[in-house]
């Protein structure tokens, strides 16, 4: 899922905070005596400026300690909000320690340091009630960890507290997506998309939400707006194929899972479509039985062997092929790894392979659809 914290929060909140604590400051040398501003701004410096956790660390020390010992409400009410900021800069630095040990292969290490995160920004929210961006980063730390409804609802207060923020409104579909709100979640893309027309990861979420409601056209739509936006990305020209393909578009979906390859000999699931593609097309001028085993066994290659849905394609590669025996052991494998509800189609494929019949799709068939794997 394509939850934007590293890519697109992260870069705007310095700004963002900026002004929010500079606002609270301005009056306070009228109520609080010159010690205690000097000590104060002296901290808001320092916050500003701190880089690493350590530095982070020591300032929130500090600014809990001078909160504690104030008698000023007015010099308490900004540490406060101080502390809050504090709070949420050191969550997002936790967030990307545990993005950097993710990508070293630390998976123990990122969940662990991606927890820290969650509880600084709950802490923040605690001391900030108003602070939006916290509930914002806490819904991502909650969905990365699998916990949708709490994701929903902190997604939910962020756009209540702040409905300009385009990405609050896009996650919040990308939850309401997983939780099978596909209606609900093409409301939250629509307003994504008005907010920030020119993303392309936008109208590639949208277009999923429409393809599962069954509206190809729209769907392609969406993915073609997404591929005129983001050119050179393979993975949109995947999507908007599987939409050319659900309308019985052959040339155009096998020339967009060419152009795919093309751009990323690597990329396992454009090589899985195109093997689909070239192996149940019902228009023969489309397959090619050769072709179809070598992408789906190399799409396996690449990506390995626990996605029922590439193994799904290489049993029917290999029965297009006539290895009917062989495609009968495949896709057996790909009916004990699939969700049961995904099963049936796989099981009257094997009854297909069974009689000695290769599968032939029609338009929307059910032909596999690739899970969703987008770029943070």
């Amino acid at each position: 899922m394509e939850f934007r914290l590293s890519r697109r929060s992260r870069t705007t909140a310095g700004v963002l905070v900026w002004v929010t604590i500079a606002a609270l400051s301005g009056p306070l040398t009228a109520q609080v005596g010159q010690d205690a501003q000097s000590l104060s701004r002296a901290l808001y410096d320092r916050a500003t400026a701190a880089e690493s956790l350590e530095e982070l660390e020591q300032v929130l020390h500090d600014v809990d300690d001078l909160r504690q010992r104030s008698g000023d409400a007015a010099l308490a009410d900004y540490l406060t909000k101080l502390q809050a900021w504090v709070l949420h800069r050191r969550g997002e630095a936790y967030v990307k320690r545990a993005a950097e040990a993710s990508a070293a292969g630390k998976v123990d290490e990122s969940r662990r340091l991606d927890g820290k995160a969650m509880q600084d920004f709950h802490e923040a929210v605690r001391l900030d009630p108003q602070r939006w961006k916290s509930y914002h980063h806490r819904g991502v730390c909650y969905a990365l960890a699998g916990k949708f409804e709490q994701a929903l609802s902190d997604f939910t207060k962020t756009v209540e507290l702040r409905p300009a923020f385009a990405s609050a409104w896009f996650n919040r579909g990308e939850i309401r997506y997983e939780l099978g709100q596909f209606t609900e979640a093409l409301a939250d893309y629509d307003e994504a998309i008005r907010l920030q027309p020119d993303d392309a990861g936008y109208y590639t979420s949208r277009g999923h939400a429409q393809f599962q409601l069954r509206h190809f056209d729209a769907a392609l739509a969406d993915y073609n707006r997404a591929v005129l936006l983001d050119p050179h990305n393979p993975e949109r020209l995947v999507y908007r194929g599987e939409a050319y393909r659900s309308l019985g578009r052959w040339a155009e979906a096998a020339t967009d899972f060419r152009q795919a390859v093309n751009r990323n000999a690597r990329f396992g699931r454009a090589l899985q479509s195109a093997a689909w593609l070239m192996a149940t097309c019902p228009d023969d001028k489309y397959r090619h039985t050769e072709l179809a085993v070598r992408a789906a066994r190399k799409a396996i290659e690449i990506d390995g062997e626990d996605d029922y849905i590439y193994l799904d394609t290489l049993a029917a590669a290999l029965a297009n092929q006539g290895q009917y025996e062989d495609a009968q052991r495949t896709v057996r494998r790909a009916i004990r790894l699939a969700p049961p509800e995904n099963t049936a189609p796989l099981q009257q494929r094997y009854a297909l392979y069974r009689g000695g019949k290769p599968f032939r799709q029609t338009v929307d068939s059910g032909a596999p659809r690739v899970a969703r794997q987008e770029q943070p």
